[in-house]
Protein backbone atom coordinates (compact mmCIF):
# COMPACT_ATOMS: atom_id res chain seq x y z
CA UNK A 1 0.00 0.00 0.00
CA UNK A 2 1.39 3.48 -0.77
CA UNK A 3 1.59 6.24 1.51
CA UNK A 4 -0.19 9.21 0.38
CA UNK A 5 3.30 10.99 -0.17
CA UNK A 6 3.77 8.13 -3.01
CA UNK A 7 0.10 8.46 -4.21
CA UNK A 8 0.95 12.83 -4.90
CA UNK A 9 4.33 11.80 -6.48
CA UNK A 10 2.74 9.54 -8.93
CA UNK A 11 0.06 12.03 -9.64
CA UNK A 12 2.19 14.78 -10.45
CA UNK A 13 4.28 13.01 -12.57
CA UNK A 14 1.28 11.58 -14.87
CA UNK A 15 -0.37 15.33 -15.24
CA UNK A 16 3.42 16.26 -16.31
CA UNK A 17 3.55 13.49 -19.26
CA UNK A 18 0.03 14.82 -20.61
CA UNK A 19 0.86 18.62 -20.60
CA UNK A 20 4.22 17.86 -22.34
CA UNK A 21 1.96 15.55 -24.94
CA UNK A 22 -0.18 18.39 -25.48
CA UNK A 23 1.78 20.88 -25.97
CA UNK A 24 3.64 19.24 -28.57
CA UNK A 25 0.60 18.26 -30.44
CA UNK A 26 -0.45 22.06 -31.15
CA UNK A 27 3.21 22.98 -31.87
CA UNK A 28 2.38 19.71 -34.79
CA UNK A 29 -0.33 21.33 -35.78
CA UNK A 30 0.71 25.06 -36.21
CA UNK A 31 3.59 24.33 -37.71
CA UNK A 32 1.57 22.03 -40.52
CA UNK A 33 -1.06 24.93 -40.75
CA UNK A 34 2.01 27.27 -41.09
CA UNK A 35 3.66 25.04 -43.95
CA UNK A 36 -0.09 25.00 -45.62
CA UNK A 37 -0.05 28.47 -45.60
CA UNK A 38 3.22 28.80 -47.27
CA UNK A 39 2.55 27.26 -49.88
CA UNK A 40 -0.51 28.60 -51.27
CA UNK A 41 1.07 31.97 -50.98
CA UNK A 42 4.19 30.69 -52.70
CA UNK A 43 0.88 28.92 -55.30
CA UNK A 44 -0.86 32.29 -55.68
CA UNK A 45 2.70 34.38 -56.02
CA UNK A 46 3.55 31.57 -58.68
CA UNK A 47 0.28 32.52 -60.57
CA UNK A 48 0.54 36.38 -60.53
CA UNK A 49 4.19 35.46 -61.59
CA UNK A 50 3.96 33.04 -64.65
CA UNK A 51 0.28 35.10 -65.92
CA UNK A 52 -3.35 33.84 -65.52
CA UNK A 53 -1.99 29.74 -64.10
CA UNK A 54 -0.79 29.27 -67.49
CA UNK A 55 1.81 26.10 -68.13
CA UNK A 56 5.04 26.21 -69.00
CA UNK A 57 4.02 25.34 -73.15
CA UNK A 58 1.18 27.79 -73.21
CA UNK A 59 3.54 30.69 -71.82
CA UNK A 60 6.02 29.77 -74.56
CA UNK A 61 3.52 29.95 -77.35
CA UNK A 62 1.91 33.42 -75.81
CA UNK A 63 5.66 34.23 -76.22
CA UNK A 64 6.01 33.22 -79.55
CA UNK A 65 2.66 34.93 -80.67
CA UNK A 66 3.36 38.05 -78.94
CA UNK A 67 6.39 38.50 -80.67
CA UNK A 68 5.18 37.96 -83.98
CA UNK A 69 2.61 40.30 -83.30
CA UNK A 70 4.71 43.12 -82.50
CA UNK A 71 7.40 42.86 -85.17
CA UNK A 72 4.50 43.09 -87.57
CA UNK A 73 2.87 46.13 -85.84
CA UNK A 74 0.27 44.81 -84.06
CA UNK A 75 -0.98 44.63 -80.62
CA UNK A 76 -0.73 42.06 -78.59
CA UNK A 77 -2.91 42.74 -75.69
CA UNK A 78 -5.84 40.61 -76.33
CA UNK A 79 -3.02 37.52 -75.73
CA UNK A 80 -3.60 38.51 -72.03
CA UNK A 81 -7.34 39.18 -71.79
CA UNK A 82 -9.19 36.31 -71.33
CA UNK A 83 -12.26 37.86 -72.64
CA UNK A 84 -10.84 38.66 -75.90
CA UNK A 85 -11.14 37.01 -79.43
CA UNK A 86 -7.10 36.82 -79.65
CA UNK A 87 -7.08 34.35 -76.13
CA UNK A 88 -9.73 32.07 -77.38
CA UNK A 89 -7.98 31.67 -80.76
CA UNK A 90 -4.91 31.57 -78.62
CA UNK A 91 -6.28 28.82 -76.66
CA UNK A 92 -8.27 26.93 -79.50
CA UNK A 93 -4.02 26.28 -81.42
CA UNK A 94 -2.66 25.77 -78.38
CA UNK A 95 -5.54 22.73 -77.02
CA UNK A 96 -5.37 21.75 -81.16
CA UNK A 97 -2.06 20.24 -81.49
CA UNK A 98 -0.70 23.90 -81.50
CA UNK A 99 3.21 22.71 -79.85
CA UNK A 100 3.17 19.88 -82.94
CA UNK A 101 3.20 22.90 -85.57
CA UNK A 102 6.31 24.97 -87.31
CA UNK A 103 6.61 28.47 -86.17
CA UNK A 104 4.69 29.39 -89.84
CA UNK A 105 1.96 27.25 -89.78
CA UNK A 106 1.62 27.98 -85.96
CA UNK A 107 0.89 31.84 -87.04
CA UNK A 108 -1.21 30.68 -89.75
CA UNK A 109 -3.36 28.89 -87.66
CA UNK A 110 -3.66 31.55 -85.15
CA UNK A 111 -4.24 34.43 -88.08
CA UNK A 112 -7.13 32.32 -88.98
CA UNK A 113 -8.91 31.46 -85.42
CA UNK A 114 -8.55 35.32 -85.12
CA UNK A 115 -10.57 35.58 -87.88
CA UNK A 116 -13.19 33.38 -87.08
CA UNK A 117 -13.86 34.69 -83.48
CA UNK A 118 -13.50 38.12 -84.39
CA UNK A 119 -16.20 37.48 -87.24
CA UNK A 120 -18.87 35.04 -86.27
CA UNK A 121 -21.89 35.66 -84.06
CA UNK A 122 -20.41 39.71 -83.19
CA UNK A 123 -22.65 41.93 -82.30
CA UNK A 124 -22.42 45.36 -83.64
CA UNK A 125 -24.19 48.85 -84.34
CA UNK A 126 -26.53 46.95 -87.07
CA UNK A 127 -26.79 43.84 -86.30
CA UNK A 128 -27.53 43.61 -82.14
CA UNK A 129 -28.40 39.56 -83.45
CA UNK A 130 -25.97 38.23 -85.26
CA UNK A 131 -27.01 35.06 -87.13
CA UNK A 132 -23.20 33.33 -87.43
CA UNK A 133 -21.55 31.60 -90.85
CA UNK A 134 -23.53 30.75 -92.98
CA UNK A 135 -20.73 28.05 -94.27
CA UNK A 136 -18.05 26.92 -91.56
CA UNK A 137 -16.80 24.08 -93.67
CA UNK A 138 -13.86 22.33 -92.03
CA UNK A 139 -13.77 25.83 -89.67
CA UNK A 140 -11.96 25.17 -86.42
CA UNK A 141 -11.02 21.46 -87.15
CA UNK A 142 -7.95 19.30 -86.65
CA UNK A 143 -7.82 19.55 -91.01
CA UNK A 144 -4.85 21.78 -92.80
CA UNK A 145 -6.10 25.07 -93.12
CA UNK A 146 -5.46 25.23 -96.57
CA UNK A 147 -8.81 23.15 -96.43
CA UNK A 148 -11.07 25.25 -94.63
CA UNK A 149 -14.15 26.31 -96.63
CA UNK A 150 -12.71 30.01 -98.46
CA UNK A 151 -8.86 29.73 -97.84
CA UNK A 152 -6.51 29.05 -100.57
CA UNK A 153 -3.15 28.36 -100.52
CA UNK A 154 -0.05 28.39 -102.73
CA UNK A 155 2.17 25.03 -103.63
CA UNK A 156 3.90 25.91 -100.27
CA UNK A 157 0.81 25.90 -98.18
CA UNK A 158 0.73 29.73 -96.90
CA UNK A 159 -2.56 31.08 -97.42
CA UNK A 160 -2.63 33.53 -100.27
CA UNK A 161 -6.54 34.25 -100.71
CA UNK A 162 -9.62 34.36 -98.29
CA UNK A 163 -12.58 34.34 -99.88
CA UNK A 164 -15.47 35.12 -97.47
CA UNK A 165 -18.47 36.75 -99.82
CA UNK A 166 -21.96 36.41 -98.30
CA UNK A 167 -21.37 34.29 -95.28
CA UNK A 168 -22.87 36.39 -92.39
CA UNK A 169 -19.40 37.77 -91.06
CA UNK A 170 -20.13 40.43 -88.34
CA UNK A 171 -17.44 42.05 -86.19
CA UNK A 172 -14.39 42.87 -88.20
CA UNK A 173 -11.48 41.63 -89.84
CA UNK A 174 -8.99 41.83 -87.27
CA UNK A 175 -5.61 43.01 -87.05
CA UNK A 176 -4.12 39.63 -86.72
CA UNK A 177 -4.40 39.39 -90.11
CA UNK A 178 -1.69 40.89 -90.43
CA UNK A 179 0.77 37.77 -89.95
CA UNK A 180 -0.71 36.63 -93.47
CA UNK A 181 1.19 39.72 -94.90
CA UNK A 182 3.53 37.56 -96.81
CA UNK A 183 1.68 35.48 -98.72
CA UNK A 184 -1.97 37.21 -99.04
CA UNK A 185 -3.32 38.44 -102.15
CA UNK A 186 -6.72 38.27 -102.07
CA UNK A 187 -9.18 39.45 -99.20
CA UNK A 188 -12.91 38.89 -100.08
CA UNK A 189 -15.32 39.80 -97.51
CA UNK A 190 -18.04 40.89 -100.05
CA UNK A 191 -21.80 40.83 -98.43
CA UNK A 192 -21.72 40.56 -95.35
CA UNK A 193 -22.78 42.33 -92.37
CA UNK A 194 -19.28 43.90 -91.40
CA UNK A 195 -19.05 47.20 -89.60
CA UNK A 196 -15.74 48.87 -89.53
CA UNK A 197 -14.56 52.26 -88.67
CA UNK A 198 -11.68 54.29 -90.39
CA UNK A 199 -8.54 52.79 -87.86
CA UNK A 200 -9.82 49.39 -88.16
CA UNK A 201 -8.29 49.03 -91.26
CA UNK A 202 -4.94 50.35 -90.27
CA UNK A 203 -3.51 46.50 -90.38
CA UNK A 204 -3.46 47.73 -94.53
CA UNK A 205 -0.65 48.76 -93.30
CA UNK A 206 1.56 45.57 -93.31
CA UNK A 207 -0.19 44.03 -96.50
CA UNK A 208 1.49 45.25 -99.13
CA UNK A 209 1.33 42.03 -100.78
CA UNK A 210 -2.53 42.18 -101.27
CA UNK A 211 -3.88 42.41 -105.20
CA UNK A 212 -7.34 42.31 -104.64
CA UNK A 213 -9.43 44.25 -101.73
CA UNK A 214 -13.31 43.56 -101.89
CA UNK A 215 -15.41 45.26 -99.29
CA UNK A 216 -18.12 46.10 -100.86
CA UNK A 217 -22.15 45.65 -99.12
CA UNK A 218 -20.83 45.67 -95.59
CA UNK A 219 -21.24 48.70 -93.20
CA UNK A 220 -17.02 49.90 -93.69
CA UNK A 221 -17.92 53.74 -92.18
CA UNK A 222 -15.18 56.45 -92.55
CA UNK A 223 -15.21 60.31 -92.80
CA UNK A 224 -12.48 60.53 -95.16
CA UNK A 225 -13.18 58.66 -97.66
CA UNK A 226 -11.40 55.76 -98.88
CA UNK A 227 -8.96 54.67 -95.74
CA UNK A 228 -5.45 56.43 -97.06
CA UNK A 229 -4.34 52.92 -95.27
CA UNK A 230 -4.23 51.00 -98.64
CA UNK A 231 -1.38 53.24 -100.17
CA UNK A 232 0.25 50.85 -99.19
CA UNK A 233 -0.97 48.10 -101.18
CA UNK A 234 1.37 49.65 -104.31
CA UNK A 235 0.35 46.46 -105.80
CA UNK A 236 -3.51 46.40 -105.47
CA UNK A 237 -5.42 45.75 -108.62
CA UNK A 238 -8.42 45.58 -107.45
CA UNK A 239 -9.93 48.14 -104.77
CA UNK A 240 -14.41 47.51 -104.47
CA UNK A 241 -15.87 49.00 -101.52
CA UNK A 242 -19.11 50.02 -102.98
CA UNK A 243 -22.67 50.13 -100.92
CA UNK A 244 -20.73 50.88 -97.88
CA UNK A 245 -20.82 54.22 -95.67
CA UNK A 246 -18.04 55.92 -96.97
CA UNK A 247 -17.87 59.74 -96.19
CA UNK A 248 -15.85 62.68 -97.07
CA UNK A 249 -13.48 63.49 -99.95
CA UNK A 250 -11.19 61.01 -101.97
CA UNK A 251 -7.66 61.35 -101.47
CA UNK A 252 -5.55 62.49 -104.41
CA UNK A 253 -1.94 61.35 -102.99
CA UNK A 254 -3.55 57.62 -102.35
CA UNK A 255 -4.31 56.94 -106.40
CA UNK A 256 -0.90 57.96 -107.18
CA UNK A 257 0.62 55.26 -104.69
CA UNK A 258 -2.40 52.84 -106.71
CA UNK A 259 -0.89 52.87 -109.74
CA UNK A 260 -1.45 49.44 -110.58
CA UNK A 261 -5.23 49.77 -110.12
CA UNK A 262 -7.29 47.92 -112.86
CA UNK A 263 -10.80 48.03 -111.27
CA UNK A 264 -11.72 50.67 -108.94
CA UNK A 265 -15.58 50.31 -107.41
CA UNK A 266 -16.84 52.40 -104.72
CA UNK A 267 -20.46 53.06 -106.04
CA UNK A 268 -23.83 53.97 -103.08
CA UNK A 269 -21.64 55.66 -100.82
CA UNK A 270 -21.96 59.11 -99.16
CA UNK A 271 -18.56 60.78 -100.72
CA UNK A 272 -18.23 64.48 -101.90
CA UNK A 273 -16.09 66.63 -102.80
CA UNK A 274 -13.79 66.74 -106.36
CA UNK A 275 -12.64 63.92 -108.57
CA UNK A 276 -9.22 62.98 -107.83
CA UNK A 277 -6.73 63.91 -110.96
CA UNK A 278 -4.85 60.91 -110.44
CA UNK A 279 -7.62 58.33 -111.47
CA UNK A 280 -7.27 59.98 -114.99
CA UNK A 281 -3.40 58.59 -114.94
CA UNK A 282 -4.36 55.14 -113.67
CA UNK A 283 -3.29 54.01 -116.95
CA UNK A 284 -3.94 49.93 -116.37
CA UNK A 285 -7.51 51.02 -115.09
CA UNK A 286 -10.36 48.52 -116.94
CA UNK A 287 -13.00 49.64 -114.49
CA UNK A 288 -14.40 52.63 -113.04
CA UNK A 289 -17.61 52.82 -110.89
CA UNK A 290 -18.73 55.47 -108.87
CA UNK A 291 -22.06 56.15 -109.20
CA UNK A 292 -24.53 57.45 -106.61
CA UNK A 293 -22.52 59.54 -104.61
CA UNK A 294 -22.70 63.16 -104.08
CA UNK A 295 -19.60 64.29 -105.59
CA UNK A 296 -19.14 67.50 -107.61
CA UNK A 297 -16.78 67.55 -110.25
CA UNK A 298 -15.92 67.53 -113.86
CA UNK A 299 -14.92 65.57 -116.74
CA UNK A 300 -11.29 66.47 -117.22
CA UNK A 301 -9.90 63.83 -115.85
CA UNK A 302 -10.47 62.09 -119.08
CA UNK A 303 -8.27 64.76 -120.33
CA UNK A 304 -5.07 62.61 -119.61
CA UNK A 305 -5.01 60.26 -122.80
CA UNK A 306 -3.84 57.19 -119.70
CA UNK A 307 -7.12 55.89 -119.85
CA UNK A 308 -6.64 53.74 -123.02
CA UNK A 309 -7.43 50.33 -121.09
CA UNK A 310 -10.69 51.46 -119.65
CA UNK A 311 -13.46 48.90 -120.60
CA UNK A 312 -16.50 50.56 -118.68
CA UNK A 313 -16.92 54.03 -117.03
CA UNK A 314 -19.95 54.61 -114.69
CA UNK A 315 -20.55 58.16 -113.27
CA UNK A 316 -24.22 58.22 -112.55
CA UNK A 317 -25.91 60.71 -109.94
CA UNK A 318 -22.69 62.73 -108.92
CA UNK A 319 -22.94 66.59 -109.61
CA UNK A 320 -21.13 66.52 -112.71
CA UNK A 321 -20.37 69.77 -114.29
CA UNK A 322 -19.31 71.41 -117.43
CA UNK A 323 -19.33 69.49 -120.50
CA UNK A 324 -18.02 66.03 -122.19
CA UNK A 325 -14.63 66.42 -123.33
CA UNK A 326 -13.60 65.51 -126.77
CA UNK A 327 -10.66 63.75 -125.47
CA UNK A 328 -13.33 61.19 -125.00
CA UNK A 329 -12.49 59.72 -127.96
CA UNK A 330 -8.92 58.45 -126.81
CA UNK A 331 -10.96 55.65 -124.26
CA UNK A 332 -10.24 53.51 -127.25
CA UNK A 333 -11.08 50.46 -125.60
CA UNK A 334 -14.56 51.84 -123.55
CA UNK A 335 -17.30 49.29 -124.45
CA UNK A 336 -20.04 50.49 -121.60
CA UNK A 337 -20.25 54.35 -120.64
CA UNK A 338 -22.67 55.73 -118.62
CA UNK A 339 -23.03 59.60 -117.65
CA UNK A 340 -26.45 60.21 -116.32
CA UNK A 341 -28.44 62.30 -113.91
CA UNK A 342 -25.24 64.60 -113.93
CA UNK A 343 -27.24 67.49 -112.52
CA UNK A 344 -25.03 70.34 -114.48
CA UNK A 345 -23.77 68.13 -117.08
CA UNK A 346 -24.61 70.25 -120.77
CA UNK A 347 -23.09 71.26 -124.23
CA UNK A 348 -23.14 69.00 -127.09
CA UNK A 349 -22.18 65.12 -127.48
CA UNK A 350 -18.86 65.39 -128.42
CA UNK A 351 -18.44 64.10 -132.17
CA UNK A 352 -15.28 62.29 -130.64
CA UNK A 353 -17.16 59.54 -129.39
CA UNK A 354 -17.84 57.95 -132.79
CA UNK A 355 -14.03 56.95 -132.58
CA UNK A 356 -14.95 54.67 -129.85
CA UNK A 357 -15.99 51.65 -132.07
CA UNK A 358 -16.10 49.11 -129.15
CA UNK A 359 -18.71 50.52 -127.54
CA UNK A 360 -21.37 48.78 -126.86
CA UNK A 361 -23.66 50.25 -124.02
CA UNK A 362 -24.19 54.36 -123.80
CA UNK A 363 -26.00 56.30 -121.59
CA UNK A 364 -26.68 59.85 -121.33
CA UNK A 365 -30.34 60.47 -120.16
CA UNK A 366 -31.23 62.91 -117.65
CA UNK A 367 -28.81 65.75 -118.46
CA UNK A 368 -28.62 69.04 -120.43
CA UNK A 369 -26.73 68.65 -123.17
CA UNK A 370 -27.79 70.44 -125.99
CA UNK A 371 -27.79 70.17 -130.16
CA UNK A 372 -28.00 67.84 -132.76
CA UNK A 373 -26.96 63.81 -132.34
CA UNK A 374 -23.94 63.50 -134.06
CA UNK A 375 -24.07 61.69 -137.34
CA UNK A 376 -20.25 60.24 -136.67
CA UNK A 377 -22.05 57.73 -134.07
CA UNK A 378 -23.11 55.56 -137.02
CA UNK A 379 -19.49 54.41 -136.54
CA UNK A 380 -20.31 52.84 -133.59
CA UNK A 381 -21.25 49.09 -134.98
CA UNK A 382 -21.44 47.35 -131.57
CA UNK A 383 -23.77 49.41 -130.22
CA UNK A 384 -26.22 47.87 -128.27
CA UNK A 385 -27.95 50.36 -126.36
CA UNK A 386 -28.21 53.92 -126.61
CA UNK A 387 -30.30 56.15 -124.25
CA UNK A 388 -30.13 59.66 -123.94
CA UNK A 389 -33.96 60.96 -122.98
CA UNK A 390 -34.66 64.42 -121.08
CA UNK A 391 -32.16 66.11 -122.09
CA UNK A 392 -32.36 69.69 -125.00
CA UNK A 393 -31.44 67.36 -127.91
CA UNK A 394 -32.85 68.10 -131.42
CA UNK A 395 -32.85 66.82 -134.74
CA UNK A 396 -32.71 62.67 -135.94
CA UNK A 397 -31.17 59.62 -134.70
CA UNK A 398 -28.86 58.67 -137.31
CA UNK A 399 -30.35 55.94 -139.23
CA UNK A 400 -27.54 53.70 -138.96
CA UNK A 401 -27.50 53.78 -135.37
CA UNK A 402 -31.14 53.00 -135.41
CA UNK A 403 -30.43 49.92 -137.90
CA UNK A 404 -27.04 48.81 -135.63
CA UNK A 405 -29.64 48.45 -132.58
CA UNK A 406 -32.40 47.01 -134.78
CA UNK A 407 -29.81 43.92 -135.73
CA UNK A 408 -27.78 43.72 -132.32
CA UNK A 409 -28.11 40.41 -130.63
CA UNK A 410 -28.84 41.29 -127.16
CA UNK A 411 -32.05 41.02 -125.11
CA UNK A 412 -31.73 43.97 -123.37
CA UNK A 413 -30.94 46.46 -126.23
CA UNK A 414 -32.82 49.70 -126.42
CA UNK A 415 -32.68 52.94 -128.14
CA UNK A 416 -34.94 55.37 -126.21
CA UNK A 417 -35.16 59.72 -126.77
CA UNK A 418 -37.22 62.01 -126.46
CA UNK A 419 -39.48 61.77 -129.52
CA UNK A 420 -41.38 65.13 -129.75
CA UNK A 421 -37.92 66.83 -130.32
CA UNK A 422 -35.82 63.95 -131.58
CA UNK A 423 -37.31 62.37 -134.92
CA UNK A 424 -37.46 58.57 -134.16
CA UNK A 425 -40.08 57.46 -135.38
CA UNK A 426 -39.78 54.37 -136.63
CA UNK A 427 -36.34 53.42 -134.37
CA UNK A 428 -36.81 54.26 -131.14
CA UNK A 429 -37.45 51.06 -128.75
CA UNK A 430 -38.89 54.16 -125.78
CA UNK A 431 -39.87 57.81 -126.01
CA UNK A 432 -38.60 59.58 -122.99
CA UNK A 433 -38.83 57.03 -120.21
CA UNK A 434 -35.88 56.24 -118.91
CA UNK A 435 -35.20 52.09 -119.03
CA UNK A 436 -33.70 50.12 -116.46
CA UNK A 437 -30.03 49.54 -117.24
CA UNK A 438 -28.91 45.96 -116.52
CA UNK A 439 -26.15 44.26 -114.71
CA UNK A 440 -23.16 44.51 -116.52
CA UNK A 441 -22.20 41.37 -118.59
CA UNK A 442 -20.16 42.25 -121.46
CA UNK A 443 -16.52 42.50 -120.12
CA UNK A 444 -13.03 41.82 -122.43
CA UNK A 445 -11.31 38.27 -122.65
CA UNK A 446 -9.72 37.52 -119.07
CA UNK A 447 -10.96 40.16 -117.21
CA UNK A 448 -13.36 39.69 -114.31
CA UNK A 449 -16.07 42.68 -113.40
Amino acid sequence: MMSPEEIMHRSSMGSSGRFSCSRRNRFIIVGVVSLLVIIAIGAIIGVAVSGDGLSPEMRAMRQELSKALKSAGAPDNGLFDQNSYQWDAFVWVFENNGQSYSRSQLLQRFALACFYYSTNKVTNLYTPTPPGWRMKGNWMTLDEECDWSGIECNAGGKVNQIQMGGNYLTGKVPMEIVLLREHLNTLNVTTNLLYMEYDDMAFFEQMTKLEHVVLDDNYIHTDDGVPTYLGACTDLKTLRMSYNLLYGALDNDLFHKLSNLEHLEVESNFLTGAMPNSIGKLKNLVYLYMRRNSMSFNLNFLKSGKLHNLFALWLDANDIEGTIPTEVGQLTGLASLSITNGTSLGGPIPTELGMLTDLRRLWLYNNKLTGAIPTELSELSKLEVFELQNNDLIGEVPTQVCTTIHFADYVHKALIADCNEVECANCCTKCGEAGVKPTETSTPNNVSP
